[in-house]
């Protein structure tokens, strides 16, 4: 996984999936990138621990880029820029 960020990203929008059990985050967030430009971020909340591996892996899948991820209370933010073309 990415590291912890230094700072957080310029967010596009934020894609709230706390609560939601996998796969769902990961539904929500290739649905919310969908709504961006290339090149713009969405910040996804999850709680699901198996975010921690699922989203890094799609993202390498997809094409997209993990920037970074930070631990808050109760959830993980992770910043996901959308790739180009």
């Amino acid at each position: 996984m990415r590291s912890p960020c230094s700072e957080r990203p310029p967010v596009a929008y934020t894609s709230d999936a706390r609560g939601l059990p996998c796969p769902l985050p990961l539904l929500h967030l290739a649905r919310d990138l969908r709504r961006l430009r290339p090149g713009q971020i969405v910040e996804l909340l999850a709680d699901d621990p198996a975010a921690r591996d699922d989203v890094p892996a799609w993202t390498r899948r997809s094409g997209h880029i993990l920037l970074c991820w930070e631990a808050a209370a109760g959830y993980d933010a992770y910043y996901i820029q959308k790739r180009q073309g």
